[in-house]
């Protein structure tokens, strides 16, 4: 496996690099100790995929609800290769990971946050990509930061490729985490608990999630998981304390399976929602929201205090129409809004899954729902951005677009402005101040 690093590697350490995964469960070690430091965020940071708890719900209570090419851009900066991963912001950066699929690599970006100025590129892989959907990238992870270092995964090599970097753009530690049988390409993001970052490698034919110890990327457990199919699957974990205690929750495969974060081991399951989901569940608690896809069709309400196979006692809810197979539901005021990927947005009641509302929006969708303050912001495959207000009906408030297209990036939020992924650049979006009186111009529309 061929490693380009631009900068200083501080430290570089593989962990079964050409041998085959381990096919048993790899059980955490009370007995070791991690140095990792504590997770640490800013009330303004972003720094996971679909915000700081992972529900696509932004702390901040307003964003613009307008632009364009020339109304309320802070700054725009060209991004050189192509990958669909969100940003993720903690204090002055913005990281973003990227791919040259000509030459093969595949990089983690840094921007200033402030000024949109790229401040470092690192390559932690060249060639092995493995092969993808039209609609996919070799960049579709979204890196998650813990406030002091940054990880992310990549798919190359027949293998999932877990990497950590400073803040300064050095690779802390490249790791191996197991063999990744590509169909569609990767799409999932890093999550956290405790002193681990956890990663899916789901892949065709069987996969495994697995968590690394964020110090030294040592893998701390990592259990098989087993198929109902030979597709791949393509969903994010989630860590959310449900039911008075931790749960890490992977859909996908079949079943909808709550781990232990710290162990790795089992505390229920759910036959469902399908063979192949590719978005984020959505958790209110107790009860989680999962969504899929291919080739069953099924959103599904389940109660998340169970233990063991509760599939005939936990599910509260389930319908077939009109579901959400790449977009991630959201959950806010005790309603779920599903958007599906031909832009039928529904509205459902949180308990008793009781239609509220339908409404088709313009386009097909990729992009998962985010809510600012009273507002949600939902983004089509051609860069159409729609902010509309859900209550008790859906209210369409602005249509925006910009001149760069693609909107398969769902945006980050931050200090009360957007972070727009396009397929060539990356746009932050606020309240456009011209000129001070001293006559810097601090901020500015391009």
């Amino acid at each position: 496996m061929k490693k380009i690093v631009f900068g200083i590697c501080s430290l570089t350490v593989f962990f079964g690099c050409g041998g085959a995964p381990n096919v048993e469960p790899i059980k955490a070690s009370p007995n070791v100790s991690s140095i990792a430091k504590p997770i640490s965020f800013g009330e303004q940071d972003w720094p996971l995929w679909r915000g700081q708890h992972q529900n696509g719900l932004s702390p901040e209570q307003s964003a613009p609800l307008k632009w364009s090419e020339t109304e309320n851009v802070i700054w725009k900066s060209p991004v050189p290769g192509r990958g669909h991963s969100s940003p993720s912001i903690v204090g002055d950066d913005v990281f973003l990971t990227d791919a040259d699929e000509k030459q093969e690599t595949q990089s983690v970006i840094c921007f200033d946050r402030t000024t949109g100025k790229q401040k470092w590129s690192t390559v932690v892989n060249s060639g092995g990509i493995s092969k993808k959907h039209r609609k996919n990238s070799d960049a579709s992870a979204t890196p998650a930061s813990d406030g002091h270092s940054v990880f992310t995964a990549f798919a190359n090599h027949d293998r999932l490729q877990v990497v950590a970097l400073d803040f300064d753009g050095n690779v802390i530690w490249d790791v191996d985490a197991g063999e990744f049988k590509s169909e569609h390409g990767y799409g999932s993001s890093p999550t956290f608990h405790e002193n681990f970052v956890i990663v899916n490698g789901d892949s065709r034919g069987g996969g495994f999630i697995a968590a690394l110890d964020r110090a030294t990327g040592k893998i701390a457990w990592r259990n098989r998981r087993e198929t109902t199919s030979r597709h791949g699957n393509y969903s994010t974990p989630v860590v959310a304390t449900l039911a008075g205690k931790p749960q890490l929750i992977q859909q996908g495969y079949g079943r909808t399976v709550s781990y232990n974060p710290e162990t790795g081991e089992e505390i229920w399951r759910v036959d469902g929602p399908s063979a192949v989901t590719a978005n984020t569940v959505a958790f209110s608690d107790p009860y989680v929201i999962v969504s899929g896809g291919y080739s069953e069709k099924v959103t599904m309400c389940i109660q998340a205090d169970g233990t063991g196979d509760v599939t005939d006692s936990h599910v509260k809810w389930s319908n077939s129409r009109n579901i959400a197979y790449v977009p991630s539901p959201i959950i806010a005021d005790e309603n779920v809004l599903v958007l599906s990927g031909e832009g039928i947005l529904t509205s459902y009641n949180l308990q008793t899954g009781k239609r509220n509302w339908q409404e088709r929006i313009g386009g097909n969708f990729s992009a998962s729902p985010v809510r600012v303050g009273d507002y949600y912001y939902i983004t089509n495959e051609e860069g159409l951005v729609t902010v509309f207000q859900a209550g008790e009906k859906y209210e369409k408030i602005s249509e925006n677009r910009l001149e760069s297209a693609g909107g398969m990036a769902t945006p980050a939020v931050s200090g009360n402005q957007l972070f727009i992924r396009t397929d060539s650049h990356l746009y932050c979006l606020g309240q456009a101040e011209s000129v001070e009186p001293n006559g810097i111009t601090l901020n500015h529309s391009n």
